[in-house]
């Protein structure tokens, strides 16, 4: 369902729910608020403009941290903090973006980046994982028909680089926005390379990663080596359940339904949970060793 911007911006709530109003909506009134209205002041976003609002969650690994991209398992839900992802339709093959983590004075407030295969991406930028997304997603379903892109405003209340997933659902919110901006799923090609929501998972993780996923090329990533935990948790958790899935290929093998009056607390220590520079050197080390460890041990096992 889309919405005006002028609604938006006026009663996000009501604008955003006809009928029952869930409880993220009363919550992240004032992100889609504020949102909206930097869609309109920054992008020049017009009042009538039909738009859509995206909530993409961050994640909490309950049991089974950097265990994906060793093949192991993992016991995952969303936490209720993440992105408000603003979004209305353009005509031309170009997305813009604006960050409310920024003031609408700052020159890195906005950044336009082009629906093409042969993007260059911007490094050590705010905007190196929507181009990322951008880049790939152009890549594997882009050359037969150009996407059409969108202008987004993003909010996010997660604390930054607090090990909680904002680079992961950053990709999966501008995955989201493009996906619907452009019919993706009804296209004969995603359905062939992404017939499961399982495979989906895994390929958002491939476009972190830059590794192939099934005959999808792969490309350079963001430069961290990770799996798929994270995107598989940000986009397949629901209200009250934990889930168990397991990786290389990623399956979903459990749910368990969270005990009533049990509540996951989390608390941001403030330490920044860095991958760039020498930070992402240590990341992508620990991940090589967790990927030896687990094919020696399986080794031994045979």
């Amino acid at each position: 369902m889309s919405v005006t911007l002028a609604e938006l911006q006026r009663s996000p709530v009501e604008a955003t729910c006809r009928g029952k109003v869930p409880e993220v909506a009363r919550l992240k009134a004032s992100l889609i608020s504020e949102a909206a209205k930097r869609l309109g002041s920054d992008l020049g976003v017009s009042g009538d403009q039909p738009c859509r609002v995206f909530w993409v969650p961050g994640r909490i690994e309950v049991v089974g941290k950097h265990t994906d991209y060793a093949g192991g398992r993992s016991l995952l839900c969303a936490i209720n903090r993440g992105f408000c992802v603003v979004a209305a339709e353009r005509q031309d093959s170009l997305l813009r973006a604006v960050s409310l983590q920024f003031a609408s004075s700052s020159e890195d407030a906005v950044v336009e980046v082009p629906l093409d295969p042969e993007l260059e991406v911007r490094p050590h930028h705010w905007s190196l994982y929507i181009a990322t997304a951008v880049r790939r997603l152009s890549q594997n379903f882009g050359r037969e028909a150009p996407l059409l892109g969108c202008d987004v405003a993003i909010a996010c209340d997660l604390p930054p680089a607090s090990g909680m997933s904002t680079s992961s659902a950053l990709i999966c919110a501008i995955f989201v926005a493009l996906e619907v901006r452009n019919q993706l799923r009804a296209r004969p090609s995603f359905q062939k390379h992404l017939p499961t929501e399982e495979v989906l998972y895994e390929y958002l993780g491939c476009i972190e990663n830059g590794q192939s996923c099934g005959e999808l090329k792969g490309d350079r990533g963001v430069g961290t080596f990770g799996g798929s935990e994270d995107h598989t948790a940000i986009m397949a958790s629901e209200e009250g359940l934990l889930k168990v899935f397991s990786y290389k290929p990623t399956r979903h093998e459990r749910t368990v339904r969270l005990p009533a009056g049990l509540v996951f607390v989390v608390a941001s220590s403030g330490v920044l949970a860095e991958k760039t520079g020498d930070k992402m050197s240590d990341y992508n080390d620990a991940a090589e060793l967790a990927r030896d460890a687990a094919a020696a041990f399986c080794t031994r096992k045979e």
